[in-house]
């Protein structure tokens, strides 16, 4: 037997792509409502109607990005003459981006050395005209959007069929229902978003949601009811399906490498799981501009001239608030040295794989 070959009695996975975050399950379970509103809004798009754009928030973990994702596979299988793009905003979080990555769904030509937004925009408009289409435009993780102050990219896609004579609906995500209040009121009016709320699963849901993965994920009787109902009570916390998840994940894994053919209590590592969703929920309350610093400090220690150099953008007082800000949630810590005058060097005080 290889040094990776392991006997058939250690045997616990046999699907565990189910447990991880990107899954896309078949069916979804106790979202019937929050479905039901979404599709609602979208069905006028199949009848060559006027959508209702949506704004849709809650918590992390609640189910928000696979319901979208779901229902928009389901959609594109009824729709004519109408694209879809989802669009998560930590990667594209500026109206050029956003343009950028719509453009190159219609297979728009972008040279390289890049283009002004309206220069880009003029030419999706022109496709769409030219093919007689109309775009589901769907902006994940949106309040990095309003953050970087690049809502305006909100306006000019409400506005198109007015103003260009192509139409876009609008879907944004957000843990949070503060960037559509604090939005000027000319967006607000533009958009005339309809408000989804996602609210926390209750330890029963999150226990069915587990039970019905669980039988996928896992060999036969190799999890039983009681790890089931411990990692649900310990997420419920947070009521966050993708932690109950996490956490039934790793049990298996413990029970893998222990060579156990069961997932057992003692595979729930519940201190360190606790403090996997301490942490997550301080990451959440993050800036785009917190989160870029945290992910400098990732790699290894680096002293605060570093960070300066490498956020030209910022000012330093700007980044020392923001260095002190993450000094107090205790996801960094400071050590002052001597050398040639006082320097503090920073590092993370988490596991860095979280960011």
């Amino acid at each position: 037997m290889g040094i990776f070959e392991r006997g058939d009695e250690a045997a616990i996975f046999r699907n565990e792509n189910v447990l991880l975050p990107e899954y896309l399950p078949d069916q979804i379970i106790d979202r019937e409502k929050e479905m039901n509103e979404i599709v609602s809004a979208l069905r006028p798009i199949l009848e060559k109607r006027k959508a209702t754009n949506l704004f849709i928030y809650g918590p992390s973990g609640t189910g928000k990005t696979t319901i979208i994702k779901y229902i928009i596979k389901e959609f594109e299988k009824e729709a004519n003459k109408v694209f879809t793009k989802y669009i998560n905003c930590w990667e594209s979080a500026t109206q050029q981006a956003v343009l950028s990555d719509i453009g190159e769904k219609l297979n728009v030509f972008l040279p390289r050395r890049g283009l002004a937004p309206d220069e880009i925009f003029r030419r999706i408009l022109e496709v769409m005209k030219k093919n007689s289409e109309a775009g589901v435009v769907i902006l994940d993780e949106a309040d990095q959007i309003f953050n970087n102050k690049e809502e305006g990219i909100l306006y000019r896609l409400a506005r198109a069929k007015e103003i260009n004579g192509a139409e876009f609906h609008l879907i944004l995500i957000s843990n949070s229902i503060m960037p559509l209040i604090s939005a000027d009121e000319r967006i607000r009016s533009s958009c005339a978003f309809e408000k989804i709320e996602f609210k926390k699963y209750s330890p029963m849901q999150l226990k069915k949601i587990l039970k019905e993965r669980a039988e996928i994920a896992f060999v036969k009787d190799v999890c039983s009811e009681e790890v089931i109902s411990i990692c649900a009570a310990r997420a419920a916390k947070s009521g966050s399906a993708r932690i109950a998840l996490e956490m039934l994940w790793k049990a298996g894994k413990n029970a893998e490498n222990e060579g156990s053919n069961k997932i057992m209590r003692k595979h729930i590592n519940t201190q360190q799981n606790e403090s996997i969703i301490r942490v997550k929920k301080k990451l959440e309350l993050l800036n785009k501009e917190q989160l870029k610093l945290l992910k400098l400090i990732k790699n290894k220690p680096i002293s605060s001239g570093e960070i300066y150099k490498k956020v030209p953008n910022s000012s330093e007082r700007t980044i020392r608030s923001y260095l002190k800000h993450l000094e107090e949630l205790k996801l960094i810590k400071a050590e002052e040295i001597n050398n040639r005058g006082r320097t503090r060097i920073f590092s993370l005080n988490f596991n860095p794989d979280l960011i």
